[in-house]
């Protein structure tokens, strides 16, 4: 039973990561629980880039739940208003639709 369960899990997020035919499919959600995860994990890897590009540490992101912005991030003192945005080539993204 937890197997099937697992086997499902998998198929859902296989079925969501395609929803845009592959493209950005990293950033596909069904539900207000899938986007959370989605922009948790899409942050974290951000405050790691932050980290190994530029030497930046930032404290935890606090989630805002009056989104737009979607996070707060403390650094040096200063409370920074995170929003995240994919930044998307239409031209590239109707030929990946097309097939």
């Amino acid at each position: 039973m937890v197997e099937d369960n697992k086997i499902n899990d998998l198929k859902r997020w296989f079925r969501i990561m395609n929803k845009g035919h592959g493209y950005a499919g990293v950033f596909n959600y069904d539900n207000s629980d899938d986007k959370r995860i989605v922009e948790n994990s899409t942050i974290e890897e951000w405050r790691a880039s932050m980290r190994a590009e530029f030497g930046v540490v930032m404290d935890a992101p606090q989630p805002n739940p009056k989104d737009p912005p979607d996070f707060f991030v403390s650094f040096l003192g200063q409370t920074l208003k995170v929003e995240l945005v994919q930044m998307v080539d239409q031209e590239h993204k109707k030929k990946s639709l097309a097939g």
